[in-house]
């Protein structure tokens, strides 16, 4: 086993509003994009005032959430208006809550899901994800 990380990927199918999508997401984060992701949670560091050699940290839960899911994203096939949209920071901030549920909740599935297999090889089966369907009231 190496102690380096293939840039393998797993692709990912979902069902959105009803419609079919799907990701395409790194296998495994190494070491260095693990340390990012975590890192960008932390808002705000400061040495305490108060209490000599300790630090204050601030921490924001949502800003590790999409770091996790762009760490993760290498791909997927979402279009806006027929245009494939590029994956991005940004546009995964841009999607709306039920996708963006959808896709957390897989790729928090996939993590799981390698590391209980520990690298025994590429994924056999896809997992299909459903986000719950509004309804407007007219």
């Amino acid at each position: 086993m190496s102690i380096f990380v293939k840039s393998e990927t797993d692709k990912i199918e979902l069902v959105i509003d009803g419609q079919d999508h799907w990701i395409e997401v790194r296998r495994r984060l190494t070491a260095g994009a693990r340390k990012k992701m975590e890192g960008s949670a932390f808002t705000h560091v400061e040495e305490s005032a108060s209490h000599a050699g300790e630090v204050a940290l601030s921490f924001d839960p949502a800003r590790m959430s999409v770091a996790k899911i762009v760490a993760y994203l290498v791909d997927w096939s979402f279009t806006d208006e027929g245009t494939k949209v590029p994956v991005s920071k940004a546009m995964v901030e841009m999607l709306t809550e039920e996708a963006y549920a959808t896709v957390e909740k897989a790729i928090d599935a996939h993590e799981a899901r390698v590391k209980g297999k520990k690298s025994e090889g590429p994924a056999t089966s896809t997992l299909a994800m459903s986000a719950p369907v509004s309804h407007s009231a007219e």
